[in-house]
């Protein structure tokens, strides 16, 4: 389970950072890991704002949602 963790943290990296499309990303996931870090990490993508606009998030919400996401990704490097 840590090499899926791992593996996992560094595919949410290349998505946070423009190398992995979010199709990809989804595609690469095991649909059920059983791991709860691995499913909240893939819900927070999957539910990523929108940045600015009318309904999008704010500068701030924006930044606090990938927080989470970092903060997540942190958690499966660390297990």
């Amino acid at each position: 389970m840590t090499n899926d963790r791992h593996q996992v943290a560094e595919w949410a990296e290349q998505y946070l950072a423009g190398s992995l499309s979010f199709q990809r990303f989804l595609e690469l996931v095991p649909e059920e890991s059983g791991d709860s870090l691995i499913t909240e990490l893939v819900d927070l993508v999957e539910h990523e704002p929108k940045r600015g606009g009318i309904l999008g998030a704010t500068p701030q919400q924006y930044d606090g949602h990938i927080r989470k996401v970092r903060g997540l990704i942190a958690a499966l490097r660390e297990s």
